[in-house]
């Protein structure tokens, strides 16, 4: 099921990480624990019980986002063998698709450091991570983007729509910093998750704050942009299979010898991965059955 339907993957990702902000803020706003309107998305989960439902459920997003992620890199890497592009330009784009995974993959892992550390408890380590989502998170779309305007492989009203993202980003994450910033210079000394409208700040942090849901936003947009590119095509279950050596030869060799006369026991065993993947192609004409190799 999953193998022909990836597209679900990047819209489980757009619901599901929006409904942890909503429903971790819903129970802090009711228990006193932020003040009503616009809070870090980060002070809505930090004390119990939301922030055990916000560490939960981002922690699970971290993870859908992290498949898609994957399925992202796989589905370059197969287009960049069937593009009608230069080999040089080919070598550049397979580089930076490897650097922007790499780059995703970190972006959610953050999102997992900040689901696990608060900002109370531990706020270097939840700044890392809040960095690593947002900051290493929009240089991937920006990879990504280039990308997809490069392949030419998706229309381009959606590699527009991922510019278009990419610049919201950046401005919203720019404004975050500078405004956040000046507002924690300004507030004085006390709980910063209840900042009232009479403390000083209190309109940069609204600027701030907006700012980082609109990010948030937009990164749960850019992920739904994939849904179109991800129906185009399918994956197969992994392939198990085994290094050669004597003992596994031997055994081979006889199965082969019992099922087969025309090869007369000369059967070999896989050597890698992709040889594997060859034969497997081959063998089941475009089955998508899980092949086990020994």
């Amino acid at each position: 099921m999953w193998g022909s339907k990836l597209w679900l993957f990047p819209v489980a990702v757009f619901v599901f990480i929006p409904l942890t902000f909503i429903i971790s803020y819903i129970i802090a706003v009711c228990a006193g624990h932020v003040a009503p309107g616009f809070p870090y998305i980060s002070d809505t989960g930090t004390e119990p019980p939301e922030s055990c439902i916000f560490g939960q459920m981002l922690n699970i997003g971290a993870v859908l986002a992290g498949i898609t992620l994957y399925i992202r890199y796989r589905d370059v890497e197969e287009n960049l063998k069937i593009r009608d592009i230069t080999q040089r330009s080919c070598v550049h784009l397979s580089c930076l698709n490897n650097i922007g995974f790499v780059l995703g993959i970190c972006s959610a892992l953050g999102a997992s450091i900040v689901a696990n550390f608060q900002e109370t408890k531990v706020l270097v380590v939840h700044l890392i991570g809040a960095f690593m989502t947002f900051g290493l998170g929009s240089i991937y779309c920006w990879c990504q983007t280039y990308i997809t305007y490069k392949l030419c492989g998706a229309s381009l009203k959606i590699a527009n729509l991922r510019l278009g993202i990419c610049v919201t980003n950046t401005v919203f994450f720019i404004i975050l910093l500078v405004f956040g910033g000046i507002a924690a210079n300004k507030f004085p000394d006390g709980d910063t998750k209840t900042w009232q409208q009479r403390n000083a700040g209190f309109a940069e942090h609204i600027v701030s704050t907006v700012s980082e849901w609109a990010m948030a936003l937009a990164m749960m947009v850019y992920f739904l942009t994939f849904v179109k590119e991800f129906r185009n095509f399918g994956m197969r279950c992994p392939v198990y299979y085994r290094h050669c050596d004597e003992q596994i030869t031997g055994k081979i060799r006889h199965l082969s010898l019992d099922n087969s006369t025309s090869n007369q026991g000369e059967t070999t065993c896989p050597e890698s991965p992709e040889s594997t993947s060859r034969n497997i192609h081959n063998e089941s004409n475009g089955s998508l059955d899980r092949i086990i190799t020994v």
